[in-house]
């Protein structure tokens, strides 16, 4: 019976824990010019570590242990820069998912949507700081096994959503951008397991939340004209996650 509630919590925890759909949060310079629009195509990797959650089945407690997945995000962006230093975007997307432990198991890519805004509170020219605030939400995701002969297991993940909140600093160069700083993610997620057997049902749900929610990033941006860019950029938490954006300005 261990052995077999073990598996329930881990397939269970193969389905819903993908990663945090952060993304780039990108450097200050706004990739719109001022009054103008910019779109982009992004690519990210996310590797995240979560802790364990607790699901109560028919009277039985069911502890996880902590995991790690990884995520591969492709995505759209647009933006618009409304006046100097400030900027809103959004970003639309898909993402898979896999879990790393002794069973590599993947998730299909799932639709995600993102919508940020960034600011600048100070600027000499060469140095600029200021905040941002960035929010994903994502579907909700489904999925069905049969465990042992006749269990079968529903899994549903539902009102998953996180939002990051930092601080940028960039020193510019030549053209070129070199940026970094700190964020906070708060994010959060209703996991719901429903075990049928011979007609009966039961079910229990608990929230799924990241190890670590603070971070660091560093990043990079490369003119290649003056309306198209590139950024390169690492997150650090307890793994490292990184992408890059192409961007074109309007």
């Amino acid at each position: 019976m261990k052995k077999l509630t073990g598996t329930i919590v881990t397939l269970t925890l193969i389905i819903f824990a993908t990663s945090v759909y952060a993304g780039q949060f990108g450097p200050l310079e706004t990739y719109a010019k001022e009054g103008g629009f910019s779109f982009g195509v992004g690519y990210f990797y996310e590797d995240t570590k979560w802790d364990s959650a607790t699901f109560r089945i028919a009277g039985v407690s069911l502890d996880t242990e902590k995991f790690r997945t990884e995520s591969n995000q492709m995505y759209l962006q647009g933006s618009y820069a409304p006046t100097k230093g400030w900027e809103v975007y959004g970003r639309l997307g898909a993402a898979d998912m896999k879990l790393k432990n002794d069973n590599d198991l993947n998730d299909s890519q799932k639709f995600f949507g993102t919508l940020g805004i960034k600011s600048t509170l100070y600027d000499n020219k060469t140095f600029s700081l200021g905040p941002f605030l960035q929010g994903t939400y994502r579907s909700n995701y489904k999925d069905s096994s049969v465990l042992g002969v006749a269990v079968k297991a529903d899994y549903e993940l539902k009102n998953y959503y996180d939002i990051n909140v930092g601080f940028t600093g960039q020193v510019r160069a030549n053209g070129f951008i070199i940026y970094g700083g700190g964020f906070y993610t708060y994010a959060n997620a209703k996991a719901e397991l429903t075990l049928s057997l011979l007609g009966v049902s039961v079910s229990d749900s608990d929230t799924i939340k990241v190890k670590n929610p603070v971070g660091g990033f560093l990043g990079l941006s490369i003119p290649f004209t003056k309306e198209l860019k590139f950024n390169i950029e690492g997150q650090f938490k307890d793994r490292v996650s990184a992408g890059g954006i192409l961007t074109y300005s309007f």
